[in-house]
């Protein structure tokens, strides 16, 4: 029992000091010097860069991870060698197989023996790989689509498809560009690759640094620790696109500072993972998922970052605005050490706004974005040698690029199954299926549609990635969306938003369980806290889905008067999220508020300018006894300069 227990966990990196690390680091240097070199130039086939990039991350996932939780990191065992070396002679199988691939007709030219072993070969090695970087979750999912494709015939009712056997299964899973070899996977071995690489070099430069030093200039005034949590976590996450990556980095410095000032844990925990989760909607990188988004939907890239502005704004005003108005409530100081202004820290340091200005005006010159990550990439490079104390010596670049493809792994293994899943639901018409249920459910209406869809979504991204979740929602439920008259861009925003807020989204929220981990909070209570402190992003999505100059695709009035009505939404809610506006709210006044933000947020003018009303009659009490005061402290001090 204990050995099946170790075996359902995943593994942890390795920490190996002697020859063998330096083996490893130099295979993770080569798989990235060759995907920047693939990714920009490509002089093999798509099929070909899928294959060789998939082998060589699953061999670097045996040596890298080990097998359960309970291994030792110190050792790397015989079997993970053996099963490394299989991953490379699968990945030549396969890359020998290509022109067959591509003239083969399937289901009508026969596979061989040798197919089928060596497909079985690599999803099983697939399948571990998963295990081992992400956890059971996607595991179960992608096992469960796989029990289903194979026995789906026998299902009951709407879910029933015709069958399948395992030969069609491997057949369209690994021998066509829809499954296993497909859009995810490619994404990953490209510009995924290279923007990875961009948040690795800026944050070994120093660039966390100056994110945090950036955010600290707030860091003196009421809430400072928790200001400087929301604004450094979406700074780096911005460049990471991590959320868990994101909680580890920047948390273990935040949360212990916020708890020391004042804050519970599970209110410290919930801050940092509600910062860290809007990194992966935060441009201009906000990771893998919007590249597979724009593969998808045919948007270019920069569009899709462009459309993100106004939710992102909404979000983190939000956040900020609900931490201000706790600490004003509740009389938590900020940091007395934290002094510095914002113009100190940029005239120490501004080199490191460099590679972001580039990133972002090289994308609108239109250029891939493998180029974009490119090019920033070199500016980092460059911006740490101009600052004599980053510079970056060949060892630390080979260093660098070596973590850099250890930091992929787990966005490859996603994307492989997230593939394998995709062509078993092409393959078995499961996503008609889907659009049929929320139809039924929905009875037509656009409103019930999408809360089925937003809790599809959450449940598909429990414990997954962000680009895992949105793949497998996008794939299941984004055409019923569309065909329900919302346009490709808000259908698979609407998605994308939601399968990034499951990370912290109960039961499983992995943003929310690793900041509990660094406070000591109990879970599931940092993950409830965290929710609420999101509610604004839970609501952007369906005004976004249902008014498009959310998503700034309108007049520029229709913008302007969209997002002036979305901040004062977001004071309502903030408002009454926290109970507290310029003094404390009463039930009533809170009721008032929510409304005032749920109209706000909506499309016809006459429910905007009544929620304008409702927000007014929410605060009237208030702004009233906060003008007296005023009033009073104005006499007060008239009468001591008298």
């Amino acid at each position: 029992m204990h050995f099946l227990r170790a075996a359902l966990t995943s593994g942890t990196r390795r920490s190996i000091d002697n020859w063998v690390r330096l083996v490893i680091q130099t295979l993770g240097f080569a798989t990235a010097l060759w995907s920047i070199y693939q990714a920009l130039w490509a002089t093999i086939d798509v099929v070909s860069l899928t294959i060789v990039f998939l082998s060589l991350t699953l061999a670097l996932t045996f040596l890298t991870y080990t097998p359960t939780r309970r291994s030792d990191p110190g050792k790397l065992p015989l079997h993970d060698i053996i099963l490394a070396v299989m991953a490379l002679v699968a990945g030549g199988y396969f890359l020998l197989k290509v022109d067959e691939m591509a003239m083969r007709i399937p289901m009508f030219d026969p596979l061989s023996p040798w197919d089928l072993a060596f497909s079985t070969m690599l999803l099983l090695m697939l399948f571990d790989c998963v295990r081992r970087t992400i956890g059971l979750a996607m595991c179960v999912i992608a096992g469960l689509l796989f029990l289903y494709n194979l026995y789906g015939a026998y299902m009951p009712g709407l879910i029933r498809h015709n069958g399948i056997s395992y030969v069609h299964y491997v057949e369209m899973g690994f021998f066509t560009t829809e499954g296993i070899f497909g859009t995810p996977l490619r994404v990953a071995a490209t510009y995924g690759f290279l923007f990875v690489i961009f948040g690795t070099l800026l944050h070994r430069c120093g660039g966390g640094d100056f994110f945090y030093n950036l955010a600290a200039s707030v860091g003196n005034r009421p809430g400072g620790p928790a200001k400087i949590a929301v604004v450094s976590s979406g700074l780096f996450g911005s460049a990471s696109g991590n959320p868990v990556a994101d909680v580890v980095t920047t948390g273990s410095i935040t949360i212990p500072v916020m708890v020391r000032n004042g804050y519970s844990r599970e209110e410290a925990a919930a801050i940092e993972a509600t910062a860290s989760t809007g990194g992966s909607i935060m441009p201009p990188v906000m990771g893998a998922a919007a590249f597979i988004m724009a593969e998808f939907t045919g948007i270019a890239y920069g569009s899709i970052a462009l459309a993100t502005l106004i939710p992102v704004m909404v979000y983190y005003l939000s956040l900020y605005l609900q931490v201000h108005l706790q600490a004003v409530r509740d009389g938590i100081r900020g940091d007395p050490t934290q002094s510095g202004g914002i113009l100190a820290v940029l005239r120490r340091d501004w080199l490191f706004l460099l590679p972001l200005v580039v990133l972002v005006g090289v994308l609108s010159m239109g250029y891939s974005p493998s180029m974009v990550a490119f090019v920033s990439s070199l500016t980092i490079i460059v911006v740490a040698t101009i600052r004599s104390a980053t510079r970056m010596s060949l060892r630390v670049i080979f260093e660098e690029l070596a973590e850099s493809t250890q930091r992929v792994l787990p966005v490859a293994m996603a994307c492989a199954a997230a593939g394998l899943v995709m062509g078993g639901i092409t393959m078995t018409g499961l996503a008609n299926k889907f659009a049929s249920i929320i139809a039924l459910t929905s009875g037509g209406n656009l409103w019930l549609a999408l809360v089925t869809a937003a809790l599809m979504t959450i449940v598909l991204g429990m414990g997954l990635p962000t680009s895992a979740s949105y793949i497998l929602a996008s794939v299941l439920i984004a055409g019923i969306l569309v065909r329900m008259g919302l346009s490709v861009l808000q259908a698979h925003m609407f998605l994308f938003y939601f399968a990034a807020m499951s990370a912290i989204t109960p039961p499983v929220a992995i943003a929310s369980f690793a900041a509990s981990a660094l406070a000591g909070s109990d879970p599931m209570k940092t993950s409830f806290a965290a929710m609420r402190r999101a509610i604004v992003i839970f609501i952007a999505p369906f005004a976004f889905a249902t008014h498009a100059p959310l998503l700034l695709q309108g007049t520029v009035l229709e913008i302007a008067s969209t997002a002036a009505f979305a901040v004062l939404a977001v004071f309502a809610m903030s408002g009454a999220n926290e109970r507290y506006m310029m003094g404390n709210l009463t039930r009533i006044e809170r009721v008032l508020l929510v409304v005032a933000a749920l109209l706000l947020f909506l499309s016809p003018l006459w429910l905007q300018l009544v929620g304008v009303v409702l927000m007014a009659a929410g605060l009237a009490r208030n702004l009233m006894a906060w003008n007296v005061r005023r009033r009073d402290g104005e006499t007060a001090t008239s009468e001591t300069a008298r």
